[in-house]
């Protein structure tokens, strides 16, 4: 097992759980299982609750679920999209208690970027893993967690702590103190977060998000893999990279393969109904590509993927944005590159569609 010296120890695992506002959860999860002594404490705790773990070593994962047989389980990189097909397919949409003790090495300050609605906000490792579990509470759920004390006061997540206050309420739950994990030199604390009502966001008036546009900003999703020019190699392959070099006049000409890079191994992929548009450079209306197929492909940093319905939303929407495409390009700022936000594209997709094409993009 890799991090063993970074599984939670079972007095620590007991004093989280005890920290819990929630009588009794229908579900728990823990996406960083480890040895598996969080989920085992919430076992304990909550017989009833139907239980997932998660873990990228395959050697921990099996001995976690030891602990919780009757847990489903997965083996995948919290931050990558496959985690949402493997909790899709254990009929698991969202969860009443998320568990997490998530990496807290961020060598380099690196910048992470969460999984799902919070993709925009760069941040620490052990931010994203955290934003990333509270887009997958209920809304009246809550995520515990033990952090490293940087994210505490670190510049990095600066914009991830402002993000957490605005949709949900974050507590700390014990000092930051040195020591929980006898055998490494870190200073954590525990957390509470939970989500504002209602689930969908409905952001403050600081923030200038309506409802509609909220909800439009989760089908939005942003590419994240960052790749030189000399880096891009053309690929026969069905599945690989996209990039704003690989569309032309309206078609994908173009598939590169995937960089062995730590962002393309938690890439965000996306299958068919999209429609891909650029998020920086100079933009054209041959730029905006409709994707039916199902042939799975990666987001370059330099795109957007609107996600659709069906394919007959697909073209509805597509030409909409090509009548309109005037309105379109003045979006695009900056004094360098131009580029466009998903807050931006969401505003203005909420002027340019329906109440109708709205919820059924939102699913309701």
């Amino acid at each position: 097992m890799q991090d063993i010296l970074h599984y939670t120890p079972e007095k620590t695992a007991k004093a989280l759980i005890a920290k819990s506002r929630i009588g009794n959860p229908h579900s728990v999860a823990d996406f960083c299982v480890g040895d598996g002594s969080l989920i085992r404490a919430a076992a304990i705790r909550w017989p009833e609750a139907r239980l997932f773990i998660n873990d990228v070593d395959t050697e921990a994962l099996a001995h976690a679920a030891m602990k919780v047989p009757s847990a489903s389980l997965s083996s995948v990189d919290f931050l990558s999209e496959q985690l949402t097909e493997h909790l899709h397919s254990n009929n698991f949409q969202r969860f009443s208690t998320i568990l997490l003790n998530p990496p807290f090495a961020n060598v380099g300050a690196k910048r992470w970027r969460p999984r799902g609605i919070f993709s925009d906000v760069p941040c620490s490792r052990a931010m994203a893993f955290l934003l990333t579990a509270v887009d997958h509470i209920e809304h009246d759920g809550e995520v515990l967690a033990i952090l490293p004390a940087s994210t505490i006061h670190s510049h990095i997540d600066e914009t991830a702590r402002n993000v957490l206050g605005q949709v949900g309420k974050f507590r700390v739950l014990s000092k930051p103190a040195l020591g929980v994990f006898p055998r490494i030199s870190a200073t954590t604390y525990m957390v509470r977060v939970s989500k504002v009502r209602p689930e969908k966001r409905k952001m403050s008036e600081e923030t200038g998000l309506s409802a509609d546009c909220a909800r439009l900003v989760e089908c939005i999703v942003r590419g994240n893999i960052s790749t030189k020019k000399s880096e891009r190699v053309v690929t026969d392959d069905t599945e690989g990279m996209v990039h704003t070099t690989s569309i032309k006049n309206g078609k994908i000409v173009e598939i590169y393969q995937l960089p062995q890079t730590m962002e393309a191994r938690s890439s965000r992929k996306i299958l068919e109904n999209y429609i891909l548009i650029p998020r920086v450079g100079k933009i054209d209306p041959g730029h905006i590509v409709m994707k039916l197929c199902s042939a799975p492909l990666h987001l370059s940093d330099c795109l957007f993927a609107i996600r659709c319905d069906s394919p007959d939303m697909v073209s509805e929407i597509h030409a909409r944005l090509i009548d309109d495409f005037t309105n379109l390009k003045e979006l695009y700022k900056g004094t360098g590159a131009p580029y466009l936000t998903r807050d931006h594209l969401a505003k203005y997709m909420t002027k340019l569609l329906s109440k109708k094409i709205i919820k059924r993009l939102c699913g309701n």
